[in-house]
Order: C-alpha cells, then sequence, then structure tokens
C-alpha cells in the first residue's frame, strides 16, 4: 500500500520510506495481520504490555529475541559492577501471566538457560504483592542489587524510613518501566544509601537504552533503531524534545 519495494531498503537510513506502525495497527490487525502468513505462532510466546500509556497492545515473539534481549540486560549489570553470577540481587517484576517478564523468566530464560546455570544468587518478586510482604521477602534474602518499578521501590523507601528491612542495604538499585523523576529517584536514594540507575525498555523493543554511572543515556544501538521526531515526523535537533520511535 506504501508503495515501497524491498529493493528500495538498502539500509538503515532508508527506514524513513516506510511509513509508521502504530499500536492502533498491532490492535487492529491481531492476531493474524501481525505476523508473516508462513510464522507458526505456536512456536512464538505471545506477551502483552502492560497498558500503562493506554489500552494493552499483543504481540508474538520468539525464544531467540527473548535471549537476545537479556543480553542488553547484562550489559546494563555490567555498568553497575553488577556480576549475574555472582552478585545477590533481587528484582520485582511483573509476573502477571501474559507479560513480557513473565515470558522471559517462566517460560524461556529461566527453564532453558536454567539447565547450564545456576540462579540461587537471584530472586525475583511480583510486583503485585503487597510492599509489606515484599520487604519481608527482600530482608530474608540480603540483596546487593535491586531493582524494579519506580513506584515499588518508592513504596520499599517509605518502609525502610520507617525502620523495616533492616537487611535491605543495597549497594546499587535499578529502575524501569515507568518514568522516574528527579524527586523520586533522591527519596530512595536517601533511603536506601545507595544510586539508582534508570533503565528504558518497552514489550515490544526490548532493551532501548540505559544510564550510565555518570549520568548520560545509552542507546542499545546493536538492537534498537532510534528516531526522535517532531509532529510532523522530522527529526528534531539535538536537545529538542522529541518523540521515541
Amino acid at each position: 500500500e506504501a508503495g515501497i519495494h524491498p529493493d528500495d531498503i538498502k539500509g538503515i537510513e532508508d527506514i524513513k520510506k516506510l511509513p509508521f506502525i502504530t499500536k492502533d495497527d498491532f490492535r487492529k490487525s491481531f492476531p493474524d495481520g501481525i505476523v508473516h502468513p508462513s510464522f507458526d505462532i505456536k512456536k512464538a510466546h505471545l506477551v502483552s504490555t502492560s497498558g500503562s500509556t493506554g489500552q494493552p497492545v499483543s504481540i508474538y515473539t520468539d525464544t531467540y529475541t527473548i535471549i537476545k534481549a537479556l543480553f542488553g540486560f547484562l550489559r546494563e549489570l555490567k555498568e553497575y559492577d553488577v556480576n549475574w553470577r555472582k552478585t545477590r540481587m533481587s528484582v520485582i517484576v511483573d509476573l502477571t501471566p501474559g507479560s513480557a517478564e513473565e515470558a522471559y523468566l517462566n517460560r524461556t530464560a529461566i527453564p532453558y538457560l536454567g539447565k547450564i546455570f545456576s540462579f540461587k544468587n537471584m530472586q525475583f518478586l511480583h510486583v503485585g504483592e503487597e510492599p509489606e510482604e515484599l520487604m519481608k521477602k527482600i530482608d530474608k534474602f540480603n540483596p546487593e542489587f535491586l531493582g524494579g518499578y519506580p513506584g515499588i521501590l518508592r513504596a520499599l523507601a517509605v518502609l525502610k524510613r520507617q525502620g523495616y528491612g533492616k537487611n535491605v542495604n543495597p549497594k546499587v538499585m535499578s529502575s524501569s518501566g515507568a518514568v522516574l523523576d528527579d524527586y523520586t529517584k533522591k527519596y530512595i536514594e536517601d533511603a536506601f544509601n545507595a544510586k539508582i540507575y534508570d533503565v528504558y525498555g518497552s514489550t515490544e523493543a526490548g532493551p532501548v537504552a540505559f544510564e550510565c554511572k555518570k549520568g548520560n543515556y545509552h542507546i542499545h544501538s546493536d538492537m534498537v533503531h532510534l528516531e526522535f521526531l517532531d509532529e510532523d515526523g522530522n527529526d528534531v535537533a539535538p536537545g529538542e524534545p522529541g518523540h521515541v520511535v
């Protein structure tokens, strides 16, 4: 419909020739219209977004894509001096059936990699649990690294200030899944006396970018191609606000 032939695409710079695919396109075309006719959905994993920016979006992903996305996570951990094999890690994620994180942990990564590696140094908790219960479990695990959504980390920070979680003293923390504003960031850091770094990703794209120790954001450019565009789809100038595509 767009009048584009595969031969018109020579490299990533030609992506501007292609029309946008919106979340509404995914919703309206689900399930058969979002995959190639020869794609076997029985060999794929159905995952859905949380719907935090509107209505949920469901897509299919495969084991290869999920495992590749984990390498982005490992890159981020390395920046924060976290050894994924040895560092005691408590990570609060969305383990709701059908979520991307549930697909990563319960359906692919842990079952596959668990045959080779031990994950005894990792504690995975569901964000839907009460903060008090989460704090008890984390306190018992005594992690060196704590990761989760800004909202639940802020709730834990409130409990920490109230005297809960004597053993919850992470050396470093990371936040993802929602905006980490400056006030929340400082509140969490002060409560736990540890730095917290922001990580940006999505169900549809996987790892996108992460904050380094110097406070700059680094794009996983080997995994995603980002454009920063204005309302008309044109590139914005450096420092100028735009839409992330």
